[in-house]
């Protein structure tokens, strides 16, 4: 029975141990699997993206991602914003990818305010019934810019809109790229080093440690117990074993190590009733 129970344990520590060594591989951003991302990051500004069959261009905001699909021998075919389309390859490194921006998204999410009530474009008018979400600036046509609008549950619809159509804005930084340049202001001294929203993975990576920790510790401490040799109890009923024998007898017991009886008196006669009623003389040295 002592065995089974080794023999548990040792298979439950085992299990322990293999589940330490393959949690990070499920790890959020750090998958490798058939629907994992892998993107293009612009670098620059004045980045050309190719779409509606390449009778559309616009430029891409600077420190943005494109999700990678496929690639030719001069184009990279990519998605911005979930809008299929094209660019060069000399513009892009190789794509790779990178779990910060599963998490934070490769476009920008810069939503504009109009300026005015309503304007018109190929004879349908756009108000604030519509949201409209920032894509980059009309390479083809000055003082335009291109805008997703997005109206309840219908499917979104790409516009070339006038700049002054809505209020100033301004495209901050891709949230890694300002992770990226708060931990270089904290290493050089600059700034307060903050980082931006939760994009970044640190405490994911501090998490994942203590779990791992947490599972493989305790299973090698119980192959550690299972293993090592146990010193026997050496107490004196050993001791004798060892010395004479496992057929050794102990020798009896003297009188004096009887236990007390109150009952016994050990023939004192000044206990002794029947002594008494036969007559007791005080000056007898007898007894």
């Amino acid at each position: 029975m002592k065995m089974n129970k080794k023999i548990l344990l040792f298979l439950i520590s085992i299990l322990l141990i293999s589940a330490a060594a393959v949690l990070p591989l499920f790890s959020a951003g750090e998958v490798a699997s058939a629907d994992a991302k892998t993107y293009l990051y612009v670098a620059r500004s004045k980045v050309i993206f190719y779409f509606d069959d390449g009778r559309s261009k616009l430029y891409l905001p600077e420190t943005y991602y494109l999700v990678y699909i496929s690639e030719d021998d001069l184009v990279y075919n990519v998605s911005y914003a979930d809008i299929p389309g094209y660019v060069g390859k000399a513009d892009f490194t190789a794509p790779k990818s990178n779990g910060e921006v599963d998490r934070a998204g490769e476009a920008p999410n810069v939503i504009l305010t109009l300026s005015v009530d309503s304007f018109e474009i190929a004879r349908k008018t756009y108000d604030n019934t519509y949201s409209y979400y920032y894509l980059g600036d009309n390479a083809r046509i000055e003082d335009e810019i291109f805008v997703k609008a997005v109206k309840n549950e219908q499917p979104f619809i790409i516009l070339s809109v006038p700049n002054d159509k809505f209020v100033s804005f301004t495209v901050p930084l891709h949230n890694v790229a300002l992770n990226a340049k708060a931990d270089l202001e904290r290493q050089t001294g600059g700034g307060d080093g903050a980082t931006v929203g939760e994009t970044t993975d640190s405490n994911d990576k501090l998490l994942r440690g203590i779990l791992i920790a947490g599972i493989a510790v305790p299973a090698l401490l119980i192959i550690i117990l299972l293993f090592i040799p146990r010193k026997k109890k050496n107490d004196y009923d050993s001791f004798v074993r060892k010395k004479y024998g496992e057929g050794y007898r102990y020798p009896a017991a003297p009188p004096y190590e009887r236990p007390y009886d109150r009952y016994e008196r050990y023939d004192d006669r000044r206990y002794d009733r029947d002594y008494y009623d036969r007559g007791y003389d005080r000056d007898r040295r007898d007894w």
